[in-house]
């Protein structure tokens, strides 16, 4: 029951940060374990099936302000400073099918919201996953996804986001867009894993995603990468990993821009873990590299090559057995998609506070600040924030009632964009107030 809870508190780590392949930020899924992760266990070697419906309703307030010195304003909005009250409704399905290792998910996602003064949203998505184990020591991972959604591509964070499963009820954060632009995106990604000994384990990984404007100025965005990591555990609590990333990135638009971004980055990271007492454990884990990173001629900007090191750190305590604090950061190279090929040189700092009061009360608090300048010179630099806390009470296994609140501005200095009214300046306070709903359909619940 632990590990299910905890792996649901985890999930508000980073909101609005997020790995390059899904530089977006979506409203997260519900967990498919139920309200707190409260499920019967299964036993993980016998093939289980597992469908269940999640539902969320609620209301909420929203202020967008962009201040008076930018000279374009986003099409959505009349003003510098817009109020409007919010309602929002989603609903997601889950099926899942296997056991340990060898395992197949589907799910699908529908969001919409409509606010006062007629603006409406709404988005849609559906993922595939699959696991084989192919023997004792070896497995294959693969996954697909869809999207159709209204949201700018920002990716301020790269990879210091981490695939975690769960996450902040449905529709409580919405979609950061600012702008009346819709992105259709598609992406897969496969992994295969060998377990040479107990303490050794080598990962190779590829993904590649897709997105394309289908409304409104932005620019057609093409990603892959690839990457190789060896861990190595000399002791128990010691952990060291080596990996080497291939990185692609190419941005296309009808007004003239063409770029393919790469990069090269090898990377050592040393965890160390120490339990304090039988609640209380630490973690710590330190790394460094370097980027080599080149770029095509576009426009009238020459091809470049420039080489960044890379620092990664991160730290997490638990400090009983539902509550935790963790802290990440990073530097690395990352590029604004869906706005500019710049590339940057980017530091990401993360911190999140995740907790029961009681044991029916959930908390969560998460803050996220990243910084970059423009390895180009001239190209500019920009500063994005991101905060959200959420406060969950459960009236029940399957109901509960949530509220929650989140921060987001963006400055973007001296950049040039490919969308000429994106706003430089930008901040967002929206609030939340809603149910959640689980209904196992069938299976071990």
């Amino acid at each position: 029951m632990r590990r299910h809870r905890t792996s649901w508190i985890a999930a508000l780590l980073l909101v609005g940060a997020v790995s390059p392949a899904a530089a977006q930020i979506d409203p997260p899924a519900n967990p498919n374990g139920g309200l707190f992760g409260r499920r019967r266990a299964v036993d993980p070697n016998r093939v289980s099936q597992e469908l269940s419906i999640g539902l969320d309703a609620g209301t909420g307030y929203d202020r967008y302000t962009q201040p008076p010195e930018d000279p374009a304003l986003p099409p959505a909005f009349p003003s510098n400073e817009y109020n409007t009250y919010t309602g929002f409704g989603s609903a997601s399905l889950n099926y899942r099918w296997g056991r340990q290792g060898t395992y197949f998910e589907g799910a699908g996602n529908g969001f919409r919201s409509y606010s006062r003064g007629g603006y409406e949203t709404w988005n849609a998505g559906a993922s595939l996953r699959a696991g084989l184990q192919l023997g004792q020591r070896s497995a294959l991972a693969a996954a697909a996804h869809a999207n159709y959604q209204p949201a700018f591509l920002f990716n301020a964070f790269g990879p210091l986001a981490t695939e975690t499963a769960g996450g902040v009820v449905e529709g409580t954060v919405p979609p950061q867009g600012v702008t009346n632009q819709r992105w259709l995106g598609v992406g897969a990604s496969a992994t295969v894993n060998r377990n040479w000994t107990a303490r050794q384990r080598t990962d190779l990984h590829y993904d590649r995603m897709q997105r394309q404007p289908v409304r409104g100025a932005g620019l057609d965005s093409w990603s892959q990468s690839a990457t190789v990591r060896h861990g190595w555990r000399p002791g128990r609590t010691a952990n060291i990993q080596f990996s080497y990333r291939y990185g692609e990135n190419r941005q296309e638009a009808a007004l003239g821009l063409n770029e393919t971004f790469r990069t090269h980055a090898g990377e050592v990271m040393i965890r160390g873990e120490r339990r304090l007492s039988a609640t209380r454990n630490l973690s710590i884990g330190v790394g460094g590299g370097a980027t080599y990173s080149t770029t095509e001629a576009y426009a009238n900007t020459p091809a470049q090559d420039f080489v960044t090191p890379t620092i990664v750190g991160s730290f997490q305590v638990d400090l009983s057995r539902s509550w935790s604090v963790t802290l990440d950061a990073r530097r690395d190279v990352t590029t604004l998609q869906g706005l500019t090929p710049v590339p940057f040189a980017t530091n990401a700092t993360t911190l999140g506070v995740r907790g029961n009061l009681s044991p029916r009360v959930q908390l969560s608090v998460t803050g996220a600040y990243s910084r970059g300048l423009s390895g180009i010179q001239g190209s500019g630099s920009f500063e994005n924030l991101v905060t959200t806390s959420q406060v969950q009470y459960a009236l029940g296994r399957r109901v509960g009632i949530f509220a929650s609140y989140a921060f987001y501005s963006h400055r973007l200095n001296d950049i040039p964009l490919a969308q000429p009214a994106f706003p430089r300046r930008y901040e967002m306070n929206t609030v939340r107030v809603g149910t959640t709903i689980w209904l196992p359909v069938y299976g071990a619940f």
